[in-house]
C-alpha cells in the first residue's frame, strides 16, 4: 500500500515537473516571438516611413526647383531675411498682400511671368521689383510647404541652410499647421532666417545627408530625414522633416 501511494506522489511530481517546464518553455517561446514581431513590426514602420520621407522629399524639391530661378531665389532669401515683407499661412485666394504685390508687378512688367521667369529675366529687374517676386514666390511657397506638411502628417518639415560645420541652421522655410503662430519660442514656427545651434547628432545627419544625397536617423519614437537640395558656394541647404512615431508604434504594439 506504501509503496502505492509513494508511486502516486512520484508520478504527481513529475507531471508537476513536466508541466511547470512546458510552461517555462511557452513563456520563452512567447517572448522571443514577441521580441522578434517588435523588431520586425519596428523595421516595418521605419522602412514604410522612409519611403514616404523619400516621396515627400521630392515633392518638397519640385515646389523649389518649379521656378526656373530657383536658385537666385534661394540666394536672395538667404540673403535678405530682414528686408523681407512676407505674407505668411495664407491661401491663394485669401493672400491679399501677395496679391496687390503681383497685381503691381505684373503693372511694370506686364510680360513678366511670375511662375515661369528665368534668372535672367529677374536680374535685369530693379531691386524694388525683385524684392516684390522674392515676397511673392515665398509667399506661394510656404502656401504650398503647408499643404505637404498636412497632407502627410509630418511633425515638422523646413528647409535650412548650413555651413560645412553644421554647428547652426539657417531656416529657409518651415512649414506651419493652420493657426500656428510664427516666432521663436518654444512650439512656434520659425520665420524666414531664424538661426539655430543644433545638436552633434544633428550635425552628422546633415553630413551624412550631403555626402550620401539624403540621410534617417532613428531616434526612438521620433524620425529625421535629411535630404541635400544643393550647395551654394560655402554653404549647404537642405530639406529637413520629422515624423512623430509614437502613435504608429503603439498600434502596432
Amino acid at each position: 500500500m506504501s509503496d502505492t501511494k509513494e508511486k502516486k506522489k512520484r508520478r504527481i511530481g513529475i507531471i508537476a515537473e513536466v508541466a511547470i517546464l512546458f510552461a517555462i518553455g511557452v513563456l520563452i517561446v512567447g517572448l522571443i516571438a514577441f521580441i522578434s514581431q517588435s523588431i520586425i513590426s519596428h523595421n516595418n514602420v521605419k522602412s514604410q516611413r522612409e519611403s514616404m520621407a523619400a516621396r515627400v522629399s521630392e515633392e518638397v524639391e519640385m515646389s523649389v526647383t518649379e521656378y526656373p530661378a530657383y536658385q537666385w531665389l534661394v540666394r536672395y532669401w538667404y540673403e535678405h531675411p530682414k528686408e523681407m515683407d512676407i505674407e505668411y499661412d495664407v491661401d491663394y485666394t485669401s493672400g491679399k498682400k501677395t496679391e496687390k504685390k503681383c497685381r503691381l508687378l505684373n503693372q511694370h512688367h506686364p510680360e513678366l511671368q511670375l511662375k515661369y521667369a528665368t534668372t535672367e529675366e529677374v536680374e535685369a529687374l530693379s531691386a524694388s521689383d525683385q524684392k516684390l517676386y522674392a515676397e511673392i514666390t515665398y509667399s506661394w511657397l510656404i502656401t504650398r510647404i503647408n499643404e505637404i506638411k498636412r497632407s502627410h502628417g509630418l511633425s515638422f518639415l523646413f528647409c535650412a541652410i548650413t555651413d560645412h560645420s553644421f554647428t547652426t541652421q539657417f531656416f529657409l522655410f518651415s512649414a506651419a499647421d493652420p493657426g500656428a503662430v510664427r516666432g521663436t519660442n518654444y512650439e512656434e514656427t520659425y520665420p524666414l532666417g531664424t538661426t539655430v545651434e543644433v545638436s552633434e547628432s544633428l550635425q552628422n545627419a546633415m553630413r551624412e545627408a550631403r555626402d550620401n544625397s539624403s540621410y534617417l536617423a532613428d531616434a526612438g519614437k521620433y524620425m529625421d530625414y535629411y535630404v541635400h537640395l544643393g550647395s551654394y558656394g560655402e554653404h549647404e541647404a537642405l530639406i529637413g522633416m520629422t515624423y512623430d512615431l509614437s502613435r504608429l508604434q503603439s498600434e502596432v504594439a
